[in-house]
């Protein structure tokens, strides 16, 4: 629905760019600070703002990559409590950042394969709230 209505939004008028700098700096400085939740919402607004406004995002698009993709690294690993709702929102917004992505993303295409595969590739004995651990 977002993306047939991009051209209908001003992000001067919805200053998008103040959202996305406040989202940014907060993730950036307080990380350690939030909660598994509020994580994943940033790392999503973050991802859709790459996605749908790529002027404003275009300079610091490395960084919500790589955010994303050790988010879901840190989360996969063994001996980690798992918090589904964050991988699921770093998922979501390295999906959104990879939209547009520059051509230093390409580097980074094994990593997510490897997590691709990770997390498709479930054992038959893994519980209901558990999330597949993988080599990551």
């Amino acid at each position: 629905m977002m993306s047939s209505c991009t051209s209908l939004i001003d992000p001067e008028a919805l200053d998008i760019t103040g959202l996305f700098s406040k989202c940014y700096t907060a993730f950036a400085t307080q990380q350690s600070k939030m909660g598994g939740t509020v994580k994943a919402e940033v790392l999503e607004v973050l991802g859709m703002v790459a996605r749908y406004f790529p002027a404003i995002a275009a300079e610091r698009q490395e960084s919500i990559v790589r955010w994303c993709l050790t988010t879901v690294e840190t989360q996969l690993s063994a001996g980690k409590k798992q918090e589904l709702s964050l991988v699921a929102g770093a998922i979501i917004g390295l999906d959104s950042c990879l939209y547009s992505f520059s051509e230093s993303a390409l580097t980074k295409v094994p990593t997510i394969l490897r997590f691709i595969k990770t997390l498709v590739n479930v054992p038959e004995d893994l519980s209901r709230y558990a999330a597949p651990v993988g080599k990551c």
